[in-house]
């Protein structure tokens, strides 16, 4: 046996392990793209009815907030994802169980890692990827999606693998560093947000007292 073959192997070993896991983003992306695409397009078609906006509107706003970065729901569940993912694919090494079992194994520990590593990012990209090109398609064939927005959604597409990635990537590093999950969970949630809310605190106190000019 090769070692790709059984890199293939333990990464399909792992994926049956955790196939909740696959099953939640699927139906996470699902209702984040083609539900929400459907919501807002029933939206859209009120108001085109009741003329409170124009077509060239509409289609803007559906590149702006359903087929790019702006999809709010696709963004919280990025981050959701990556902390479940993370946790969940490092689980093992805070069992003492799994671990003598695992790494009894005649396999590399390696091995072991990137397989649950590389699925934590494949459990996510896939369906998003599927159904990001499942809510353009709908979006074409009713007219809110065109052609000349396409470079704006692989920019947000862009955007969401790599905020994805990076957000997981962080959280698979705490949960090694912890050793133990409930640490790991306080531990991924500071290092994910700590950032974000700086630059929020900093922002905020700049609007309240420095001036504009």
């Amino acid at each position: 046996m090769t070692s790709k073959n059984l890199f293939h192997d333990i990464l399909k070993e792992d994926r049956k392990r955790r196939l909740w896991s696959l099953a939640l983003s699927i139906l996470a992306n699902f209702f984040a793209l083609p539900v929400f695409a459907a919501l807002c397009m029933s939206i859209y078609d009120q108001r085109l009815i009741d003329s409170l906006t124009t077509l060239p509107e509409v289609r803007e706003a559906f590149a702006a907030t359903v087929a790019s970065a702006g999809n709010i729901p696709v963004l919280l569940i990025a981050g959701g994802l990556a902390l479940i993912n993370g946790l969940n694919g490092m689980a093992y090494l805070h069992s003492r169980t799994k671990t003598d079992l695992y790494f009894g194994l005649p396999v590399k520990r390696e091995t072991i890692f990137n397989a649950a590593f590389v699925n934590g990012i494949l459990f996510f990209v896939i369906p998003y990827l599927i159904f990001m090109v499942i809510t353009a398609v709908f979006g074409y064939a009713r007219g809110y999606f065109l052609l000349g927005s396409l470079p704006q959604a692989l920019f947000g597409i862009l955007y969401v693998l790599i905020m994805y990635i990076s957000m997981y990537a962080l959280v698979v590093l705490s949960a090694i560093i912890c050793g133990n999950t409930v640490v790991s969970i306080f531990m991924s949630v500071i290092v994910m947000f700590y950032v974000p809310l700086c630059y929020l605190t900093v922002m905020g106190y700049s609007s309240t007292f420095l001036s504009q000019g």
